[in-house]
């Protein structure tokens, strides 16, 4: 459980792939130029929830990429996270890194079920809200919570 007093923050509330730009500038110091696009699900929350949302998208985005690749991909964003939030003292706490999993699945589930019940009941023809079914969501649901889940605590719990 995220405890009550755990740091809230203005968030994205949907950081995917689609909502993330990144141009490598043209300087050879391998800087890049990011924008983040659509705001509309921005809230005042827990920050925890976007770095969860972060990872459950990087995890629909890879294809065929292994366990142990995933919990790598997933352990290079949080030390990122951690990074950026060590500048003001926000890095996440102990039972914040014990939560994402379950974050990472509540999102999934969330992200599954109103795909399939916008598609059937308010905008049939929109394609975009299966993206998730149609990446494999369903089955990297059933991978993250039954067989990946003890690998990415275990190794995102090594981040400080």
């Amino acid at each position: 459980m995220i405890p009550y007093s755990a740091i809230q923050a203005l968030i994205h509330g949907d950081p995917n792939d689609l909502n993330i730009l990144i141009n490598r500038t043209s300087s050879g110091d391998g800087s890049s130029d990011f924008g983040i696009l659509d705001w509309e699900d921005c809230a005042v929350s827990r920050r925890v929830y976007d770095l969860a949302l972060m990872l459950m998208y990087m995890i629909c985005c890879e294809t065929t990429a292994s366990t142990a690749k995933l919990a790598e991909f997933g352990h290079a964003i949080i030390q990122g996270f951690q990074c950026e939030a060590s500048k003001d003292d926000w890095c996440l706490t102990q039972a914040e890194r014990t939560c994402l999993v379950t974050l990472i699945a509540v999102r999934f589930a969330q992200s599954l079920i109103l795909g399939e019940h916008t598609f059937r009941t308010k905008d049939p023809g929109n394609q975009y809200v299966m993206l998730t079914a149609k990446q494999g969501g369903w089955e990297k649901l059933s991978s993250v919570w039954l067989t990946q889940k003890s690998e990415f605590i275990n190794a995102w719990a090594q981040i400080k």
